[in-house]
């Protein structure tokens, strides 16, 4: 499907999947973490046998090393970011909150600001990133953080959150030309696609264009995908126009 003239493109496509975030230890875990790193570090050192220059410089790191679990472990991750420490899931449409009851989605639009900071530190002398600590602001004025052990690419998430929100309250469409608008996005749209596929798959306007079976007086048609139902219904998913009414959800319940 090519573009229409003068329609806007979406922005581009998230570049993750799925980044999982935990809110680190309790304090009690993370002091105790922080200190057999420091003890197994020293006594790394001194079973090798190195000069008092060596132990020093040892010992320097083991202190770096456990302030570093410290300040990204439990309760200090969310003193030092200012913030409540919960464990997350982000994922392309938004960001699952595991509360202590139930799990909370945020969908971007609930989603006002995703900060993420790097602490970096030294592997054998290799400059390396030991945890990503990622905080979400919402609508509502809370701060959520937790923290990701190394980098997380988050890129296109910072640069387009505002257009993922924007692209998330547009209306699904009942057809593959986007013409036909659904409810909206605050009104349930499953059953209503599901109908509404169904309703012209078995129709001759999508055997046609599909190239699937004819209808037989005892059956439908043949609903087997064809090399032309697959360039089709591709054509339409990998279209990035940005369309008041969105066909990609009609051509995911065709392809299904």
């Amino acid at each position: 499907m090519t573009e229409e003239p003068g329609v806007d493109s979406l922005a581009p496509a998230p570049d993750f999947r799925y980044v999982g975030l935990e809110p680190g230890p309790r304090k009690r875990v993370g002091l105790w973490a922080s200190a057999t790193l420091g003890v197994a570090t020293l006594g790394a050192g001194l079973l090798h046998g190195v000069t008092l220059r060596g132990v020093v410089l040892t010992t320097i790191a083991a202190a770096a090393g456990a302030l570093a679990l410290r300040r990204v472990g439990g309760p200090h991750l969310g003193k030092v970011w200012n913030a409540h420490a919960v464990p997350m899931g982000i994922v392309p449409w938004g960001i699952v909150v595991e509360a202590e009851d139930h799990p909370r989605v945020l969908r971007w639009a609930a989603v006002d600001k995703v900060h993420v900071e790097m602490l970096h530190g030294r592997d054998q002398g290799t400059p390396t990133t030991l945890w990503s600590v990622v905080t979400v602001a919402t609508k509502k004025g809370e701060t959520l953080v937790g923290r990701a052990a190394g980098a997380v690419s988050l890129d296109r998430l910072l640069a387009h959150l505002e257009a993922y929100a924007a692209e998330q309250a547009h209306v699904p469409s009942l057809d593959l030309a986007g013409e036909r608008a659904g409810e909206g996005p605050l009104e349930p749209e499953c059953e209503p696609l599901l109908a509404a596929a169904r309703h012209w798959l078995a129709s001759a306007d999508a055997t046609s264009r599909l190239d699937l079976a004819p209808s037989g007086y005892r059956s439908g048609g043949a609903w087997a995908a064809s090399p032309r139902a697959l360039d089709v219904l591709g054509d339409v998913l990998r279209d990035r126009s940005d369309r008041p009414s969105d066909p990609r959800a009609f051509a995911v319940v065709c392809a299904a």
